[in-house]
């Protein structure tokens, strides 16, 4: 097992989509898988257990792990990242830690006397993504809950209260907590969790229609929802280097390949679940965003 955090600058994207992070993937190839150009929407934790991961940011960081490690990855940002097998296997997993969850996290870890020391980290960003050795218990920890974040996306847990994300101090809180505890005495990964709680608009509209992809979203129903005008949503997301329709077809393909992943839909139903009235429309559509086909996409996911 070896894992480095290395900082260097990094050749040019390429013109080339994947989707933004999610769920759990398994990829076979003997020469690896590039995706590109990928938003980061929300905070992203990565358990890597077997295979390479390089990762490559818009701010010309480089991160490069092989299993078994932990990941964390800021949110609000484009990265690169190619997957590479060894001795045929690559295994990870993905956790989207959403904007409250992470917010609960940024409350309860500065009662642990880390206030004075959190309050300044956002003052030098010098890594925006780290990469730590897997400890002893987070193997099981990730997927406790990974596994209770899937069932509360689903509503499946009922009045389970260890998969409760509404209360502060639950199973689950502490759960994460362990977890994000490998980046918490590195002085970057003080910095990661302090910008947390800050909330770009593209990340809101983002999670928006990422939250409810089927909907014929429009500029106007965004605005209106919020409270501003057409022109106002416009420019501030202008402000940001985005624009609406921009974004809406980065959720809109996230979830595309997401509910692919599962293998537990046909394209035809991805499509109508992610908004697409024509099937060949779909099809049309991811295959320019990431230069594959439905098809052939499905085709490197090994389930």
């Amino acid at each position: 097992m070896q894992n480095s955090m290395n900082q260097r600058k990094c050749s040019d994207m390429v013109n080339c989509k994947q989707q933004s992070v999610s769920n759990s993937n398994y990829y076979q190839s003997t020469e690896g898988v590039v995706l590109n150009h990928l938003y980061v929407a929300n905070t992203t934790l990565i358990k890597l257990s077997k295979g390479e991961l390089t990762i490559n940011s818009s701010n010309n960081d480089m991160l490069k792990c092989t299993g078994e490690s932990l990941i964390l990855i800021e949110k609000n940002q484009t990265i690169n990242i190619k997957c590479s097998d060894i001795d045929n296997h690559l295994e990870f997993k993905l956790i989207d830690i959403s904007y409250e969850l992470m917010s609960k996290m940024y409350s309860l870890l500065i009662t642990g006397n880390k206030l004075e020391y959190m309050s300044g980290a956002h003052k030098s960003i010098s890594s925006r993504m780290l990469c730590s050795p897997l400890r002893p218990g987070m193997n099981e920890a990730f997927d406790n809950v990974f596994g209770c974040l899937q069932k509360s996306e689903r509503s499946e847990c009922g009045h389970c209260t260890r998969c409760d994300t509404g209360t502060e101090g639950s199973p689950l809180d502490f759960t994460l907590m362990f977890l994000l505890s490998a980046f918490t005495a590195h002085e970057d990964g003080i910095g990661i969790l302090t910008r947390t709680v800050k909330s770009s608009l593209r990340e809101k509209v983002y999670n928006m229609v990422k939250n409810a992809p089927s909907k014929s979203w429009s500029l106007d129903d965004v605005a209106a929802r919020l409270y501003m005008s057409r022109s106002t949503l416009k420019r501030k997301l202008a402000i940001e280097q985005t624009s609406f329709s921009e974004i809406y077809l980065d959720a809109r393909m996230c979830m595309a390949a997401r509910l692919l992943r599962t293998g537990d839909y046909n394209i035809t139903q991805v499509s109508v679940m992610c908004g697409y009235n024509h099937t060949s429309y779909f099809i049309t559509t991811f295959k320019k965003y990431f230069q594959m086909t439905p098809y052939t996409f499905m085709s490197l996911v090994n389930h």
